[in-house]
């Protein structure tokens, strides 16, 4: 994620199936993060001492006027180099869905969805949204990527993957979290349409229908093998 100004998506790995996800989150997930950095992989004294200690020693070695930070995770190095007058900006470039219509555009990248501008001038981040993690977080259900956003019936819905089996409804606009829906199978992929919200489920082959209104499953359709 970036400090300043920058335009960026958050970090993710990515993974086809639940065994694909479930490797991938032991090595790259928030639960890695959280434990299995010795110390919490978070902004605290720790982490800002050693990414300070590696920013004095580019300054002081290659004197940049500007870096880009390709990867920067939650910025500490671009933080650091900005404190020492360094014009820094990060960048994590593995964004993982994106979606336009009703006059908006999003982009996901675990664990935020961005709205972009979609006027004349420069291509800026007009919000930035947190989707909370379950809680409490585990390596069994630490999300690593959201699988599809879609737009439609005056909502941007966002979809968790095989490991985090949510469904969250957001206002377009403000990306104020309408409502979150558990769902009772591995999701790949997702469409609006006629009042519905239209999901694949690859482990039973099959789509599944939820109403947009009461989020109720309103059909269940078998399709051909690994529904996508």
């Amino acid at each position: 994620m970036a400090v300043g100004d920058s335009l960026t998506d958050a970090a993710v790995t990515t993974g086809n199936d639940q065994s694909d996800a479930t490797e991938e989150s032991g090595i790259f997930g928030s639960y890695y993060y959280a434990h299995d950095c010795g110390t919490p992989y978070e902004r605290n004294e720790h982490w800002r001492e050693f990414f300070g200690e590696i920013a004095e020693t580019v300054v002081r070695e290659l004197a940049p006027t500007t870096v880009l930070d390709a990867g920067c995770a939650i910025g500490l190095l671009v933080e650091a180099l900005r404190e020492r007058g360094v014009d820094a900006y990060g960048v994590d470039v593995q964004a993982c869905a994106i979606a336009a219509g009703e006059g908006v555009v999003w982009v996901a990248g675990c664990p935020f969805v961005d709205r972009l501008s979609t006027d004349a001038g420069p291509l800026r981040r007009l919000r930035h949204v947190f989707i909370p993690y379950p809680s409490p977080l585990t390596a069994e259900n630490d999300r690593v990527q959201f699988r599809a956003l879609a737009l439609g019936g005056g909502s941007l819905w966002v979809l968790g993957d095989a490991l985090d089996r949510r469904l969250w409804q957001l206002d377009p606009r403000s990306g104020a979290i309408r409502s979150t829906t558990r769902l009772d199978f591995p999701p790949r992929s997702l469409v609006y349409a006629a009042g519905r919200v239209w999901i694949t489920d690859p482990l039973d082959d099959q789509v599944v229908a939820l109403d947009a209104r009461t989020h109720a499953v309103a059909a269940r359709i078998g399709v051909c093998r690994g529904a996508a």
